[in-house]
């Protein structure tokens, strides 16, 4: 389970930080280009994690895009915390998410 959240945090926390974006717009692709650069984080940090051996996180990297696009989705209004954190002119968690990719 733990897996499964990071590789939808890295994959939608990041992008909607740099763009200033809400959740919504990795599915929405707004701007233009923006779900595709999400699903490849997906399939990278799936590949990381099925590399590392773990193989219960998704079942695929299709299920990992999908699960990326059901939370955006789901959180189509909400500020991703890296966002906030941004605007707040706090320190992120990039790093972290990141390092354990």
């Amino acid at each position: 389970m733990l897996w499964r959240k990071l590789i939808v945090n890295c994959a939608i926390n990041p992008l909607t930080a740099i763009f200033g974006v809400q959740n919504g717009c990795i599915v929405a692709d707004q701007p233009v280009g923006l779900r595709e650069i999400s699903a490849r984080v997906a399939r990278e940090t799936y590949a990381v994690a099925h590399a590392s051996g773990v193989y219960n996180a998704f079942s695929s990297e299709g299920d990992a895009e999908a699960a990326v696009l059901r939370v955006s989705e789901m959180t189509e209004t909400n500020s991703s915390s890296m966002l906030t954190d941004i605007i707040n002119r706090k320190k992120t968690e990039v790093v972290t998410l990141h390092l354990l990719c």
